[in-house]
């Protein structure tokens, strides 16, 4: 997916509302679509902080002191990433989707 996101995590003991109709309070981690500037606004407020993102070096440049095909993690504000994509540099690593639960049986013991 190759468009700028971050994760955050509540600083403050408020509660946050997205556009998206989710409410969340202090400790909570959510993803949503804030424009550059209001998540500047939000992280030097101390309201939310960015929590670090796996990406995979795509261009031909090391980014991050990372070799092209290597991966990292790291905080990034939209507007860094953004520039980083935009210039083919790097892409998200979407973490795999959770594993399908599995249901064992229990024997019954006699």
């Amino acid at each position: 997916m190759n468009e700028a996101k971050n994760t955050y995590r509540v600083l403050l003991p408020l509660q946050v509302d997205t556009r998206e109709g989710g409410s969340f309070r202090q400790g909570d981690e959510f993803e949503t679509a804030f424009s550059s500037e209001e998540e500047s606004a939000n992280i030097a407020n101390g309201l939310l902080e960015i929590l670090p993102t796996r990406w995979k070096v795509i261009g031909t440049q090391r980014v991050a002191e990372t070799d092209p095909g290597d991966e990292f993690e790291a905080v990034m504000t939209l507007g860094q990433q953004q520039l980083l994509i935009d210039g083919g540099h790097i892409e998200r690593v979407e973490p795999p989707p959770p594993a399908a639960k599995t249901r064992s049986r229990k024997k019954k013991e006699e």
